[in-house]
């Protein structure tokens, strides 16, 4: 019932990959992609085999042919099989045949939106590290992760970008500052090259309506807790 907001609200593509994909069975894996089909929204990180669930969604954007891999690592046991639907799993060889037969498909952007991490923290744990630079390293141009319901840091490994997590855009945790609010990335290309990303801090109101803050005033409690977790992470 929700799905037509979503659509309303121009939503492209969702990462169906994180760990409560599986709550109402295989089923329910399925039923999830025909509606979004009906409503005409692309997704990805998920299907009914394990090749369909790694294979990337391609997007024409002006020309500029965008890859899209949704990858989870929260919950295994709802992963898709040779013969049963389920979520895309982040392993090192997984992101290295799949952005690869990204790019043969035709990607000219490959990006990967990891489900990850530990919720309500801000700092990355080990494994997030060491895959987001594994992507990076089997050709991602950038990684934009999500799961900790806190915006965590960001970095910048061999010239490409990684977001470890953006935090909630909408969702009804309202005890704290750090779970009402998030960033939201407006990234502008050049082609298929990436030439600006502006990081806009927003905060959710009534549960469900995301609205931008100004990241040197209201803002300022969200970006700060960016910019300290990525303390040694930056280039500046």
């Amino acid at each position: 019932a929700y799905i037509k907001a979503l659509k309303d609200a121009g939503i492209d593509w969702v990462s169906l990959a994180n760990n409560h994909i599986g709550d109402q069975g295989r089923d329910g894996v399925v039923q999830t992609m025909a509606n979004l089909d009906k409503r005409g929204i692309l997704h990805g990180g998920a299907g009914n085999t394990f090749a369909e669930a790694n294979t990337a969604t391609l997007i024409d954007v002006g020309g500029v042919t965008v890859g899209m891999l949704g990858m989870d690592q929260i919950a295994p046991g709802y992963n898709a099989t040779d013969n049963a639907a389920g979520s895309a799993r982040i392993t090192n060889t997984n992101l290295k045949r799949d952005i690869r037969a990204a790019r043969k498909a035709g990607a000219d952007v490959v990006i990967v939106f990891p489900h990850w991490g530990i919720e309500y923290r801000a700092d990355p744990v080990p494994s997030q590290e060491r895959l987001a630079h594994q992507a990076i390293d089997a050709g991602a141009d950038m990684v934009i992760g999500n799961h900790p319901h806190w915006p965590e840091a960001m970095e910048v490994y061999k010239g490409r970008p990684i977001w470890y997590a953006l935090g909630n855009l909408v969702f009804d945790q309202t005890w704290s500052d750090h779970t009402m609010e998030g960033i939201t990335l407006e990234l502008t290309f050049d082609g298929a090259s990436l030439v600006q990303a502006r990081i806009r801090p927003h905060v959710i109101l009534g549960k469900a309506q995301p609205n931008f803050l100004d990241p040197g005033g209201s803002g300022k409690v969200v970006m700060d807790q960016v910019w300290n977790a990525s303390e040694g992470r930056l280039p500046w």
